[in-house]
């Protein structure tokens, strides 16, 4: 499993790099979403989780789920197209789970509708450079964050 400092990217997963979602593929022409462990250490402890239904139709792009926490208050957009047809109950009753354990708790499942929807996740020997990326640009804006409310002496 690449891990990245204190990061954990499961292999058998791809994941969004513009969300931080991750999505991964079951025998059942299925994918589970769920959020992946650098983004919930970044977020703080998720208070809150509002999912689509079952049913529902999701193209790429559009919300996919609401995520309250302590540090991010806002909606992730879907990282494929597909039609809703499971949702993690759990997660929306103890959203802390996702915190406690990210890639055993799912947020919802997905049947996909366009294998070209795949083709913009980051999956295989990319994962591991591409959260290196990733998690170097978040310690240099923490640092310049750091260094504006501090002025020098």
């Amino acid at each position: 499993m690449p891990q990245v400092d204190d990061y954990r990217f499961p292999a058998d997963r791809q994941y969004d790099p513009e969300t931080h979602l991750w999505v991964k593929r079951h025998d059942d022409n299925q994918v589970r979403i769920g959020v992946d462990d650098f983004e919930q250490e970044a977020a703080g402890t998720y208070q809150r989780v509002l999912l689509k239904e079952p049913g529902e139709e999701i193209s790429a792009g559009d919300e996919l789920v609401n995520l309250e926490s302590a540090k991010f208050v806002g909606s992730k957009p879907a990282p494929i197209s597909g039609e809703v047809v499971a949702v993690n109950r759990d997660v929306v009753r103890e959203p802390q789970q996702i915190n406690l354990a990210p890639y055993d708790h799912w947020l919802l499942a997905l049947a996909p509708v366009d294998d070209a929807d795949f083709d913009r996740l980051v999956g295989g020997d990319t994962i591991e450079s591409w959260a290196r990326e990733e998690i170097d640009e978040e310690q240099r804006r923490t640092t310049a964050l750091e260094g504006e409310r501090c002025p020098p002496e």
